[in-house]
């Protein structure tokens, strides 16, 4: 098993760098494939387009991501789905569109949110964490090598497990497909998702997210932090701005900290207050 890892990753070297051991377990191997900052090095973005299906086999929706440089050479990661919505993190700045309310928004993140959300991020980006993902087995398929994983369920559902099945070009050694089944007790599978990677992939976000990062009419919004710190955002004066922060905190609107936060309304206009003073606080 090991040694045919080994051979998936010396192919997949123009894709991901890796020194690979006889000592390295294939999950270990597997992982450093599928790591976002690795197939960066190599790659000037990767794309997954995902299908999902119902327990009849129908499809219902998909989702795109991508994670990669825009034009500037700035690194940033899209999601996108089939309702329409999208949402970018990006060095330069965050923001997304919501088919629900059909607005433009910017992000803020306060303390470590950025970091964390964008961590979240590259890890389920291939498919979902699982912390008990093994490695279970490899086989060639006509031009196509598959690595197959199981999580087995626990407890109600002990016998069944979510059963992921990675494909590699047996040339190129590039991941190609993912396929996530629910597979029972019995070994009988049903298909739950079905993703194409399509390496080197490119990304044009549209005219109207971009022009949310060079408009020059804005506003300001200040986070007062519990340590006495302040953090600034700038946001476009007719956008609404949604702040990420640590589930543990509470955002109030006053500096007495007695009413919450609960967003800001545009004017008659659309446009919102020019400076905003927010204070941030632990829950409870």
């Amino acid at each position: 098993m090991i040694r045919i890892l080994a051979w998936i990753l010396t192919a997949a070297l123009m894709c991901v760098p890796f020194a690979f051991s006889e000592e390295t377990d294939p999950m270990t191997a597997l992982k450093a494939v599928l790591d976002i900052d690795m197939i960066l090095t190599r790659s000037k973005g990767v794309s997954v387009n995902r299908i999902y299906y119902d327990y009849d086999g129908n499809e219902m929706f998909s989702a795109y991501q991508f994670a990669g440089m825009d034009a500037d050479g700035r690194r940033m990661i899209v999601s996108e789905d089939s309702e329409g919505n999208v949402e970018i993190l990006s060095e330069y700045g965050c923001a997304g569109f919501d088919t629900w309310s059909m607005k433009l928004y910017v992000m803020g993140f306060v303390l470590n949110q950025y970091d964390e959300n964008i961590l979240n991020t590259k890890q389920n980006f291939f498919s979902d964490m699982r912390l008990n993902e093994k490695f279970f087995s490899e086989e060639i398929r006509e031009d196509k090598r598959v690595i197959t994983t199981k999580t087995y369920y626990q407890g109600d559902f002990a016998g069944g497990c979510d059963a992921l099945e990675y494909v590699f070009d047996a040339e190129t050694g590039a991941l190609t497909e993912i396929y996530e089944y629910f597979e029972d007790a019995d070994g009988v599978r049903s298909l739950n998702s079905r993703a194409f990677v399509t390496m080197d992939a490119e990304y044009e976000m549209s005219e109207a997210l971009s022009a949310l990062f060079e408009t020059e009419n804005t506003r300001a919004i200040f986070v007062h932090l519990p340590d006495g710190e302040t953090t600034q955002f700038t946001a476009p004066a007719d956008v609404e701005m949604m702040l990420i922060y640590p589930e543990e905190y509470v955002l109030y609107e006053n500096e007495a900290k007695t009413h919450m936060y609960a967003g800001q309304e545009a004017d008659e206009e659309g446009h919102y207050p020019d400076e905003t003073h927010l204070y941030l606080d632990v829950f409870g």
